[in-house]
């Protein structure tokens, strides 16, 4: 099933950080920015029409994390979706990015660089292995993709980039390939 609903961009732009110390601004890109500019990464991963959701305390959300020094954003993302949700992805396809930009710097972005940039990725799960909790991830599910509004942790802060994956070709593409 297509969706058809959503935005493309421009997005606005957000602050993160109780002092707003962050400038955010979710851009639509294919472009990989420079290793050590990358923060975290984030995945849509689907499996048969659905995707793979974690709850770490804060809530329900997309797969991903930060990724480690020297590692590059696909061994992240990787990773991070093992750590999460205990699954094996293929076919990672680079759709977005949060572009970020320290404003002052404050004990709430002081480990990031100047400018750094969180990406988005759509991937297709391969393998679902048991899961157990660790880390910090509580539990993992499976739902459509129209119930993440639902489930999100902070959808209002997440609202413009759900309709951008809503309406990407290549989610779609994914969807119809899994069902």
């Amino acid at each position: 099933m297509k969706n058809t609903n959503g935005r493309q961009g421009p997005f606005k732009t957000t602050y993160w950080g109780s002092d707003r110390s962050t400038e955010v601004v979710f851009e639509s890109s294919t472009l990989l920015p420079q290793t050590e500019q990358i923060s975290a990464c984030v995945v849509v991963a689907v499996r048969q029409n659905t995707i793979v959701l974690s709850r770490p305390e804060r809530g329900w959300g997309l797969l991903g994390g930060h990724r480690e020094e020297g590692e590059t954003a696909e061994a992240c993302i990787r990773r991070e979706a093992m750590e999460e949700a205990a699954v094996e992805l293929s076919s990672l396809k680079l759709i977005g990015r949060w572009k970020t930009r320290k404003l002052f710097e404050s004990s709430e972005n002081r480990q990031y660089p100047t400018l750094a940039y969180q990406l988005l990725y759509v991937a297709c799960v391969t393998k679902v292995h048991d899961f157990l909790p660790q880390y910090e991830i509580q539990e993992r599910t499976f739902v459509p993709l129209d119930q993440l509004a639902d489930l999100h942790h902070n959808f209002p802060g997440f609202e413009e980039v759900y309709e951008f994956i809503l309406a990407n070709e290549e989610v779609n593409q994914y969807l119809v390939g899994a069902s």
